[in-house]
């Protein structure tokens, strides 16, 4: 059974902040950068609820929470999800993403992810159909990432972060006809990943030149609001 833990981020913030008074000149900025984030995101509405199995006595530290963070749905009926570090397998599971999901009507996703698995990126939007979705990229949203921050009607984007699209891959080896069936799955996401750009407002053709070019291409704030990857720019929080 999955168990959800809590944490104040403001109190994370802090624990970022001692270790950057106690670490090397070469980590320090990492440390301070991560305080300003975690006081950002709790002004955002956010706390630190992570799925844990079996329970941990002790609240999150701060290099825990490169795991995706989610608040379950209460009595408004919000969910939000904040994806850090790695979109794959063993960093969550999907199905605790999509189970909390499904309980909301209201969903945000913050994002600041070098992306990972488009299946898994995929899997989560598709539970966001019908909901009330807004995403917002605090840094960076690159790859199945920059999925993820297609999937709201309302998308944000912090001034100074990135976004990058690619095409979708997938590693296999195998004999022949494993190669051709993992071919077709590729289209087959491919193509689901084309209706997610046109359900933002992009067009065909060009998402598919994205997921198909053999190339990553990079947008800053500014690219991605005149293209209409992202509805709107903001001016994130300053450092305390």
């Amino acid at each position: 059974m999955n168990v959800y833990q809590s944490a104040c981020l403001s109190e994370l913030a802090d624990v970022a902040m001692a270790r950057a008074l106690r670490a090397p000149e070469s980590v320090r900025k990492f440390w301070v950068a991560e305080a300003a984030r975690l006081v950002a995101l709790e002004r955002l509405g956010c706390r630190a609820t992570k799925v844990v199995s079996p329970p941990i006595p002790v609240p999150p530290l701060v290099s825990e929470l490169s795991q995706p963070i989610t608040l379950p749905a209460g009595t408004s009926g919000f969910a939000c999800v904040v994806f850090r570090d790695e979109i794959v397998p063993w960093n969550f599971s999907a199905v605790d993403i999509t189970h909390q999901i499904a309980a909301a009507t209201r969903i945000r996703f913050v994002i600041d992810s070098p992306g990972g698995d488009a299946p898994l990126a995929l899997e989560i939007i598709r539970a966001t159909e019908g909901k009330e979705a807004e995403t917002e990229i605090i840094a960076h949203a690159f790859s199945s990432a920059a999925l993820l921050a297609l999937a709201g009607s309302k998308r944000r984007m912090a001034a100074g972060a990135w976004m990058m699209i690619h095409p979708i891959q997938r590693a296999v080896m195998g004999a022949p006809q494993t190669l051709r069936h993992a071919a077709d799955e590729l289209d087959k996401m491919i193509a689901e990943a084309v209706i997610v750009f046109e359900r933002a407002g992009i067009r065909r053709r060009l998402a598919k030149k994205w997921l198909t070019t053999n190339s990553d291409f990079y947008f800053s704030a500014e690219d991605a609001k005149r293209i209409g990857l992202v509805t709107e720019i903001y001016e994130p929080s300053k450092p305390i």
